[in-house]
């Protein structure tokens, strides 16, 4: 009940500080490991950026350099900001965006675009902070990979045809947990990193 709570709040503070600006907030409000700052989606000028604002509603601002950005999600210790934003279509295949993983501070300093590939998404990052797990490909096969926070080591951690995608870390960071759709069942995958 807390949650929904949280979030109705979330919505009333960020749509209405905003209004004059004809900022649309389309959700996915993400809380800082210290729970004291929320990033979430918005589209600005039907651009989807990232906004930030303290957890109390104030001190909103738009993060500089999201322009194209998907949910984002926070480093373990609060800093950073791990993304995907849209580059371009894959011209040897219709319907195939190119997208590309962005780390950078919640200020919108120290942008590295640490990787681009079809259909990159759903990034989160390890409680160690040393990589960054995400979802790749395109219909039937969705697999998901494991980089290095750097860009190096990209590894295929699902290989089976299907949907593997929305990848969560386990504490520990040993493992993850995420949703695998295969023959129209859908079930919960585990693979370590």
């Amino acid at each position: 009940m807390k949650e929904a709570l949280f979030l109705v709040a979330f919505f009333l503070l960020a749509g209405s500080a905003q209004a004059a600006e004809s900022v649309i907030v389309v959700g996915s409000p993400k809380a800082s490991p210290d729970g004291k700052r929320i990033v979430f989606s918005v589209k600005r000028d039907g651009v989807g950026m990232l906004d930030a604002m303290d957890a109390d509603g104030t001190h909103r601002l738009a993060v500089p350099g999201t322009q194209g950005a998907s949910p984002a999600a926070w480093s373990a210790d609060g800093r950073r900001l791990v993304f995907t934003a849209g580059v371009r279509g894959d011209t040897s295949s219709p319907g195939s965006p190119i997208r590309e993983i962005v780390t950078m501070n919640v200020d919108g300093s120290e942008r590295r675009i640490i990787a681009s590939g079809v259909n990159y998404q759903s990034p989160a990052w390890s409680p160690d902070g040393t990589r960054i797990a995400f979802s790749t490909g395109q219909f039937p096969r969705i697999a998901i990979h494991s980089i290095a926070a750097d860009g190096s080591d990209d590894r295929q951690l699902t290989h089976k045809e299907g949907l593997n995608y929305g990848a969560a870390w386990s504490p520990d960071g040993k493992t993850l947990v995420f949703v695998s759709a295969q023959r129209a069942e859908h079930r919960q995958g585990r693979c370590t990193r």
